[in-house]
């Protein structure tokens, strides 16, 4: 959305200037915070995984794996919440703004000079985006919808809150999916959570 092909108008009939090119451009250099934090949460899972797999032989070793566990468990459970939060107040954000925009596009039509042109993303700069050859219109919108449903799945109550992981119980369960059904349902997910920004 901080394509170029986006011709965008600044509003100075206000008390303030109103640039959605200069917002988007803020909101795109706000991502690497949450980039960080996913990366943070990453390496912290990697360390539980690490030491959950490391079972102990001894009883004296148990009283010392399980507190290890419990430490590790915890930071990973604390860099998670964190990590959620940044990544839901950044995309409430982005559907704030966009719906400003989808709403202006709607009735007003101020804010940008070709809603209906064709976005062209090129996949040597931008690889393969579910945007590509589409309307403005319809990318911005498209985009605001994906940011809002990812604020609900975030938010309390939601799919990905942290409150359902999976516990061992059902991690044995899908041990007994075949390795197909287990493949498509991985290869769902991902496609889920594709990156359409």
């Amino acid at each position: 959305m901080t394509t170029n092909q986006i011709k965008f108008n600044i509003d100075f009939s206000s008390n303030t200037k109103v640039d959605y090119r200069e917002t988007m451009q803020e909101l795109f250099n706000r991502m690497r915070k949450c980039h960080e934090a996913f990366l943070s949460y990453y390496e912290s899972y990697g360390s539980y995984c690490k030491i959950r797999s490391a079972k102990p032989i001894s009883n004296e070793q148990y009283i010392t794996y399980t507190k290890r566990l419990d430490e590790v468990t915890k930071r990973k459970n604390d860099i998670g919440t964190q990590c959620r939060y940044l990544i839901r107040v950044f995309m409430d954000n982005v559907a704030h703004i966009l719906s400003e925009l989808v709403d202006d596009m709607n009735e007003r039509q101020f804010y940008i000079n070709n809603p209906q042109d064709i976005l062209e993303l090129f996949y040597q700069i931008e690889g393969d985006k579910k945007l590509k050859d589409k309307k403005i219109y319809d990318s911005i919108q498209i985009s605001q919808r994906f940011a809002a449903a990812m604020v609900h799945r975030l938010s309390p109550g939601g799919d990905l809150t942290g409150t359902t992981e999976f516990s061992e119980e059902s991690a044995m369960v899908s041990d007994d999916l075949s390795d197909e059904q287990a493949s498509a349902k991985r290869e769902s997910i991902l496609d889920e959570l594709d990156d359409i920004i």
